[in-house]
């Protein structure tokens, strides 16, 4: 019997880690595709047991951020009793499950075969894959006319991922986050590859790899992600700023990121779209005009910001927020704009609007300070995560979305895992200099 409970063990946490593994391979797609996955890995936690053996319980001030967003999402739950639609709310709640099924797998673990560079590896190969995927079907819709252009020229080449039918099963703020992360894993699989093959094959390999996914962000029309690239160039290069190449490489990649956004910031109208969105408007003013000319969500923030009070200090209710909005653009007379049903686009406003200032505060406060609950060598990878969706919350509602919800989830395994692989490594040192 023992023999083949270790079996069904076995067997159980190699299923578990697989479909880890097909998870991170569907991030960069459709939200759909990961959506079963997440279900599926959680079963397949389940079926494994960790979480009914002792032995495995793990506390640590790493879960304190996973337990921070439990507390929000709680917030949330309460605020059920009064907000406006309480089905609709509900309906906004259920999409946050997934998020309150990981404090188990938090304080449990994940199980022996995880192994991050293997994850990082399937997360980087994946979000190329699917920038090659995404090509074809721009140019399987362009054979079958369901893209009218002759060629490149005639379509806005930084906004190729954002025309239909790629934009219909997809998004862009949600895809590219996921290409940041796969760039920010590059940084380790280079540590990690560099040891094995020549330096310089390794640097020519994930640099091109690295080149192709910065390329596709700028060719996703994706602003807030253009703006983030930056401040997570200096990160990087921060970090490895006593390496004995730092210097060549920073002054490659500067004249090359320089000169391709000059050309683009030239000859598209990427200058324009970002421009715009940082010009603000009177509210009054920003009624009468066009809504197709300019920034949308500046008219969005101009509504949620117009009159505060309308909250509360306990905010609307989790879900109130569409409701209030949709009455707002029939206020105005934007009739297109209610079939659009546009939402917030700010998950601190939106959290700000339903559940009152003092949880967007603590949401804030979540976001920046998660990083420093990780232990040292996991903390850059943490301050990587909470830049790309904390920034990301800025002009995306995270939680509103499914798509973001899976994210986020996938974030937070793959700290946990990186955490666990640590105290199964001090584990195994231990045991070693015991034996010795």
């Amino acid at each position: 019997m023992s023999r083949f409970i270790s079996k069904y063990t076995e067997a159980a946490e190699w299923l578990n880690y697989f479909i880890f593994l097909l998870t991170i391979c569907t991030l960069p797609f459709p939200w759909h595709f990961t959506q079963p996955l997440i279900v599926a890995w959680g079963i397949s936690w389940l079926l494994e047991g960790r979480w009914l053996q002792r032995k495995y319980l793990r506390i640590s001030r790493s879960q304190i951020p996973l337990l921070l967003i439990v507390i929000l999402i709680v917030w949330e739950a309460i605020s059920l009793l009064w907000t406006d639609d309480k089905s609709y709310g509900l309906s906004q709640f259920s999409t946050h499950i997934p998020l309150l099924t990981l404090p188990l797998a938090s304080l449990f673990g994940v199980n022996k075969h995880y192994n991050i560079v293997k994850s990082q590896i399937v997360l980087y190969v994946a979000a190329l894959f699917s920038v090659f995927a995404y090509l074809l079907l721009v140019y399987w819709a362009k054979v079958n006319s369901l893209v009218v252009f002759d060629n490149l020229v005639d379509v806005e080449i930084w906004n190729i991922f954002n025309t239909p039918p790629v934009y219909d099963i997809m998004h862009h703020s949600y895809y590219c986050p996921v290409i940041l992360l796969a760039i920010c894993s590059s940084e380790g699989l280079y540590s990690h590859f560099r040891q094995i093959y020549p330096r310089w094959s390794v640097i020519l390999t994930l640099g091109a790899g690295d080149l192709i996914l910065l390329l596709t962000i700028f060719m996703s029309g994706a602003r807030n992600t253009i703006l983030l690239l930056p401040i997570l160039l200096i990160m990087v290069i921060w970090k490895y700023r006593h390496h004995r190449y730092t210097k060549h490489i920073s002054i490659a990649i500067t004249v090359v990121v320089l000169t391709f956004g000059t050309y683009i910031w030239k000859h598209t109208g990427i200058g324009e779209r970002l421009q715009e969105a940082f010009v603000w408007v009177d509210y009054e003013e920003s009624k009468h005009l066009p809504f197709d000319h300019r920034e949308p969500r500046i008219y969005l923030w101009h509504i949620i910001l117009h009159d505060v009070t309308d909250y509360g200090w306990a905010g609307m209710g989790v879900g109130s927020a569409d409701g209030y909005l949709d009455r707002a653009y029939e206020r105005d007379g934007y009739w297109d704009v209610i079939e659009c049903s546009l939402g917030a686009h700010n998950q601190y406003l939106q959290t700000w609007m339903e559940l009152g200032p003092i949880a967007m505060i603590f949401l804030i406060f979540i976001v920046l300070t998660s990083p420093f609950f990780h232990n040292k060598r996991i903390r850059w990878m943490s301050v990587y995560i909470s830049l790309i969706y904390g920034w990301s919350m800025l002009t995306e509602c995270y939680f509103s979305r499914m798509a973001g919800i899976y994210q986020l989830c996938f974030a937070i395994i793959l700290l946990i895992a990186m955490e666990d692989e640590r105290c199964d490594e001090k584990i195994t040192k231990t045991a070693g200099r015991s034996v010795a």
